[in-house]
């Protein structure tokens, strides 16, 4: 069956990924992980070999985050390793299919002044939509209340534009009237 596929780029203990991935609610939060916090780079390795690494990197005290993140890889089949710097933990794939998913296939870009949405967010139920917000949220944005809660003023902060314009389609959709600035 379809479902017990893998992709992999290697032989042996290469990384792995399902062949399959359903466009749920923990892949759209992974989306909006990325979009947030996420960054794609490459190095040479042995033999000359360029690996490419995709990482997710939060405030250490962002424990929910990481270990959401961490489920969703270990639920899509994929090995990962923690690095820890000054108030910092990175998670790291280092796949060169992942990468290429979120590059090349759903062309989320690979840092954050080329980040863009995802066209498929636009394909999905409006819960699913909400799950790539609550994913890019978490990292750059913010909810604040307004008049004693009646009203809600979403901030986030990015240095694309082409994702400030998607995030801003992807509010409309949503009943939600952004402003740029």
């Amino acid at each position: 069956p379809a479902e017990k596929l893998s992709l992999y780029t290697a032989k042996g203990a290469g990384a792995r990924i399902n062949a399959l991935i359903h466009a749920d609610a923990d892949l759209l939060r992974l989306l909006g992980y990325y979009l947030a916090e996420g960054y794609i780079s490459q190095d040479t390795g042995r033999a000359g070999a360029v690996r490419e690494r995709v990482g997710f990197s939060f405030h250490e005290e962002e424990s929910e985050y990481i270990a959401d993140v961490r489920r969703v890889l270990d639920r899509l089949g994929l090995k990962y390793i923690e690095r820890h710097s000054t108030h910092a933990r990175t998670t790291i794939v280092s796949s060169r299919i992942f990468a290429w998913l979120l590059r090349d296939v759903l062309q989320c870009g690979v840092a954050s002044t080329d980040k863009a949405l995802p066209h498929l967010v636009f394909n999905v139920s409006e819960a699913l939509r909400f799950e790539l917000l609550r994913g890019a949220f978490s990292g750059d944005g913010a909810v604040t209340e307004l008049q004693g809660g009646k009203n809600l003023m979403f901030e986030y902060g990015t240095a694309s534009n082409a994702l400030a314009d998607g995030l801003t389609l992807l509010l409309q959709t949503m009943g939600v009237v952004p402003a740029l600035y």
